[in-house]
């Protein structure tokens, strides 16, 4: 599997640029200083990580394999069901990663991961009512925020996005079986949400910054991903100039940068920094010396899934508190507990759907059918 495609067109190597690739590295590190992500020194490194063997990620893969990503088992499955446990018993792997592949590194554990959460959603039954039913929902649903957590712990965009995406379908699953819920599995079910939540907040900016080190390698004259378009060709024309291509590559570094800025803004401000910055580089193109750069906007497209995993979240925890309350009271609150992170105004709740006060990233409501 290929690595996330965002920003994939300006993550070929700087192999043909008159400046040694050390000076670019030094330049991209004293840029991401001051938002400190945590993105691991092994990542900048041009080297093969071996990984950590996982016994219990091998009988994962077994069942989910790579190539069937686009699929999972409709009919539950024994192997499944245990191979699902054991993993998410077992400690996190340390996956391999062949650093040196730049934006070519495949990541073929996403396919096996995102398939296993597919497999236990497709198991999630919302008209689940009996005890024995609704536990082993829960079951499902605790070990889908498991697999969310190992991936919200990868530095890697494309983990941190499949992460979020992971608990948020989850939540999405989940609602109707709310009022099933035991108080203890509810308590837990929030308390979930709020780790996911934290990991969210904690990890955004390393998941964005560690695009830079990945920037810095592929060779671009010699990749597959080069298809011979007008663009790719220009580009490849820039990477034998040295007097284009050294500056392209640090304005590739500061686009990242201004999205990282972006990301450590407050929730309500976010998406029209967004809108502000896809505008800005528009036409960047257009400049020969801002075609690197440009390539980068795309990048932008994960903040907006941001917008919607984070809303979708707190709908969740609001959803489990609202549920909690019905129990104590008799019936729904009428003030609203949660606070749409984008309008700063108390989430809308009206025949039984709740949803979020402000538009998401993709312009809509988001919502929870209770």
């Amino acid at each position: 599997m290929k690595r996330f495609a965002l920003p994939v067109i300006i993550a070929f190597s700087l192999s043909a640029a008159a400046a040694a690739p050390e000076e670019l590295v030094a330049y991209a590190k004293q840029k991401l200083a001051e938002f400190s992500p945590a993105i691991p020194e092994k990542m900048w490194a041009a080297e093969d990580e071996p990984g950590t063997p996982s016994p219990s990620y091998d009988a994962l893969a077994a069942v989910f394999p790579v190539e069937s990503a686009s699929r999972h088992p409709i009919n539950q499955s024994a192997a499944a069901d245990r191979a699902i446990a054991e993993f998410c018993a077992a400690s996190a792997p340390v996956f391999r990663r062949d650093y040196s592949a730049g934006y070519d590194m495949r990541l073929p554990e996403l396919a096996v991961l995102r398939s296993a959460v597919k497999y236990n959603l497709a198991r999630l039954d919302p008209d689940a009512s009996s005890a024995t039913e609704v536990d082993g929902a829960f079951v499902r649903i605790r070990q889908n925020f498991k697999i969310s957590r190992i991936l919200l712990d990868d530095p890697m965009l494309m983990s941190f996005l499949m992460g979020g995406a992971a608990a948020m379908q989850t939540v999405e699953a989940a609602a109707p079986l709310l009022t099933h819920f035991s108080d203890a599995q509810l308590a837990e079910f929030s308390g979930e949400l709020a780790v996911v939540s934290g990991k969210l907040t904690s990890s955004v900016l390393t998941a964005v910054a560690a695009d830079v080190p990945m920037l810095m390698k592929t060779d671009f004259v010699n990749s597959s991903l080069v298809s011979g378009s007008a663009f790719e060709e220009g580009l490849k024309r820039m990477s034998a100039d040295p007097a284009i291509w050294t500056p392209a590559c640090r304005k590739a570094v500061d686009v990242e940068v201004e999205l990282l800025a972006i990301c450590r803004m407050p929730a309500a401000e976010r998406l029209e920094a967004v809108a502000k910055f896809e505008k800005k580089y528009a036409d960047a193109g257009r400049d020969p010396s801002m075609m690197v750069a440009a390539m980068i906007t795309p990048t932008s497209g994960a903040l907006r899934m941001f917008v919607r995993i984070e809303t979708l979240i707190d709908l969740g925890r609001t959803a489990a508190a609202m549920e909690l309350m019905r129990r104590r009271y008799g019936e729904y609150p009428v003030e609203i507990p949660g606070i749409d992170p984008y309008s700063g105004k108390p989430f809308v709740f009206r025949s039984g759907t709740l949803r979020s006060v402000g538009r998401n990233g993709d312009g809509k409501y988001l919502m929870l059918k209770l």
